[in-house]
């Protein structure tokens, strides 16, 4: 399985997300905001969800704390469970 790297400026804001996650870390990390930058500009997200079932380590490669890309990944970083596997 491939590396994907992806464009942050190639993902659409994600309007629904997941009625449930797999720990509350998760949790807590999905559902944080920042009323001065957006989600992916606010240096405190270090994940972020993709849609579809997909999600990613926010990289903060352009300067400023400013991502540029995501990197997707299939594992929680916290709890471990795989991604995108039904019960």
């Amino acid at each position: 399985m491939g590396r994907e790297l992806i464009d942050v400026h190639n993902i659409e804001p994600v309007v629904k997300f997941p009625k449930k996650y797999c720990c509350e870390e998760m949790c807590m990390h999905l559902n944080r905001r920042c009323n001065v930058h957006t989600f992916f500009e606010c240096a405190d997200n270090v994940v972020g969800y993709l849609g579809h079932g997909k999600y990613g380590l926010i990289i903060r490669d352009s300067g400023e704390f400013s991502a540029s890309s995501v990197y997707r990944i299939r594992f929680c970083p916290w709890c471990g469970k795989r991604f995108g596997r039904k019960k």
